[in-house]
Parts: structure tokens; C-alpha cells; sequence
């Protein structure tokens, strides 16, 4: 009997913080549970540098040899191998929660298409108090559900009545002991009594697995595939981080005015901007006296790169004062940069 290996998916990143886009920042691990699937099923996960791809054996047929794998759930838990990838992404499309949080993406294959879709779970087994962001024209109180979805919420397991201080932020106590650790379609509802509907709803998941290993992420895939349909690729694209740059030119000995900073690029604009009486102290403690600070600010939020951004810095009458300005430092606290002259 010939035997093969014949390739069921694929998972890749990508990032546009890289130059060329190709991202070995993740790792992923598959879950206790994926992992006894997938030797149940003969599968073999090869790993790559930027992702990973899960083989099955086939007959002659290309059929699995272990017998029809359509519809597995696959869970796999990822970890950010490099810690500057919190930094360099953009995440804020992602809900913010104030307590246990993780990066959550859906693997699904309709037709021909493939989705990953990004969002934010709450990832707890016990009971727990939780702050949840929320818009609502007044402070009220609205409605708390834990319980299966599937179309529409069914099978309530806890019901409770949360507190509103303000309009912008609710907080509440989940009870998710009841929550079955092998059922993955919860979803926590929040009801805002005065419109008398759903204002919210966040999915859950239940993996005590993701809560020890700390996890940046979980990727859970739906494969609907007939044996005869393989090789579906799957791919998480991240956009890096944007923030507003700014630059203290500090001269010693003297006072200091009509500097500019400049992108030859043309992709990004500078202008002045206020530096408070904290912040003038602070850069000028220790300079001899006359000694002047000036603040220059992007006029937008710049993104930020592998490659090095050419920024020069201009005196008043435009020439060069220095040819290449050290750009923010993506993992620095605050997205500034002081040079002294």
C-alpha cells in the first residue's frame, strides 16, 4: 500500500511592520485536546517560521487514512515569541477588557473564501468581576447574561442586574463555574433596559489549558472539508501601531526657536507644539542657564516600521541641522525623542 502525507491546512501571519511583510513573531501550540485529535487521526503539524500546516495521511485514493476528518474543531493556543509584537501592533480594533484577555481569531472556510476573524474573549473559569467599556446615552442599569449561543442565546446559566457609574463603563460579577470546559459557544450579553436590547455581546471561551499556559491568543478552526478538499490556507494579518511622535530640540547655552522636522518621504508633517513648564524642567535640569528647549509634534499618528524613517531636522532659515533624526522607539513608554544641540 502507498502511503502519503497530503496537506489538510495551513496557518501563516502576516504583518506590514516588516518590510517584507513576513512575521516570526508567533508560535503556535495546539491544545491537549487538538493534539490527541490529531494522533487519533494520523495527523502531522509541521512548523514553519511564520506559521504552521497540518498533513494527513492518505491512501491511494488521497483519502485519510484514519477515516473522514470533515468538520474537526482544531484549538491552538498562541504565544508571542517576541515580546516587542504587543508593541509594533495594532490591536485597537480588538475590545479592550480591563481583566483576562485574549486575541481570539476564527478560522472558517465558506465556498472558496477564508476568514480569520478577530476579536476579544473572555477567558475565565471561576467567579469574577469584570469592567466592560459600553456606550449608552445615560448611567444605567442594564443587564447581565452568561449562557450557549446558537442563533440566539439559549440556555441562560447566570442572570444579573450590573451597576452603571457612567455611561462609558459597566461593571459586573460573572459567575462561570457552570461553564462546560468542552463546549466553546458561550457568549456573555449586556441589555440596556431602556432601549430594551442587546448593547453588547462578547464570546467566551473556557480553556483552563489557555489560562496556565498564558496565551496571547487562541486560533480555532472549523474545517468543513470533504475528503476530496484539502489544503486550505488560513492567514492572521496584523497592521503595526500608530502613535503621535514627538521631538524636543534642546540647544545648551542658548535659546532656541524656528526649528522644523521634515519627512523627504513627504509621508508624515510636523509641527510645533507646546512643551508644559514640567517638561521644560525636566530637559533642562543641569544645562547652564539660557539653555532653551523648542517641541515639534507630528500633525497625525505615524506607524511605525521595521525599516528607519529619513526625518531631518531643519533650522530656521531650512537648512539641514541633522541629516537623520533617530526615530521613537516602538517599545519606548512615550513616543518621543530628545535631541540636544
Amino acid at each position: 500500500m502507498r502511503l502519503s502525507y497530503i496537506k489538510l491546512f495551513s496557518v501563516g501571519n502576516t504583518h506590514t511592520f516588516y518590510s517584507n511583510r513576513a512575521s516570526t513573531d508567533l508560535e503556535f501550540v495546539p491544545t491537549p485536546e487538538t493534539a490527541q485529535l490529531m494522533e487519533r487521526y494520523k495527523l502531522r503539524m509541521r512548523t514553519l517560521p511564520t506559521g504552521f500546516e497540518v498533513y494527513y495521511e492518505a491512501d491511494e485514493t488521497n483519502a485519510p487514512l484514519a477515516g473522514d476528518i470533515s468538520n474537526a474543531l482544531f484549538r491552538f493556543g498562541i504565544r508571542a515569541k517576541n515580546v516587542r509584537f504587543h508593541t509594533v501592533t495594532d490591536l485597537s480594533s480588538i475590545e479592550p477588557l480591563a481583566n483576562r484577555e485574549i486575541l481570539f481569531f476564527e478560522g472558517i472556510r465558506t465556498g472558496t473564501s477564508v476568514i480569520v476573524n478577530p476579536s476579544s474573549v473572555l477567558l475565565h473559569p471561576m467567579l469574577s468581576e469584570y469592567t466592560h467599556p459600553i456606550t449608552a446615552s445615560a448611567a444605567t442599569a442594564h443587564t447581565v447574561e452568561v449562557g450557549r449561543v446558537s442563533g440566539a442565546m439559549n440556555e441562560i446559566l447566570n442572570t444579573s442586574v450590573a451597576a452603571v457609574a457612567n455611561a462609558t463603563e459597566i461593571s459586573f460579577t460573572m459567575d462561570a463555574r457552570s461553564m462546560n470546559p468542552l463546549v466553546s459557544d458561550y457568549a456573555l450579553n449586556i441589555e440596556n433596559p431602556v432601549i430594551g436590547a442587546f448593547v453588547d455581546e462578547l464570546p467566551m471561551r473556557f480553556d483552563q489549558f489557555m489560562i496556565d499556559e498564558g496565551f496571547t491568543g487562541m486560533l480555532e478552526i472549523s474545517q468543513p472539508v470533504t475528503n476530496a478538499v484539502s489544503g486550505t490556507g488560513y492567514n492572521l494579518t496584523f497592521t503595526p501601531a500608530s502613535a503621535t511622535w514627538t521631538y524636543y530640540i534642546v540647544k545648551t547655552g542658548a535659546a532656541i526657536s524656528g526649528m522644523s522636522v521634515v519627512d523627504p518621504g513627504a509621508s508624515s508633517n510636523f509641527s510645533n507644539t507646546t512643551v508644559s513648564p514640567e517638561k521644560q524642567a525636566e530637559l533642562l535640569s543641569g544645562l547652564p542657564a539660557g539653555s532653551g528647549v523648542q517641541g515639534i509634534a507630528s500633525t497625525a499618528p505615524i506607524s511605525y516600521t521595521e525599516a528607519s524613517r529619513q526625518l531631518q531636522l531643519l533650522d530656521s532659515g531650512s537648512s539641514v541641522v541633522k541629516e537623520h533624526l533617530p526615530n521613537v522607539n516602538s517599545s519606548s513608554h512615550l513616543p518621543e525623542v530628545v535631541v540636544y544641540l
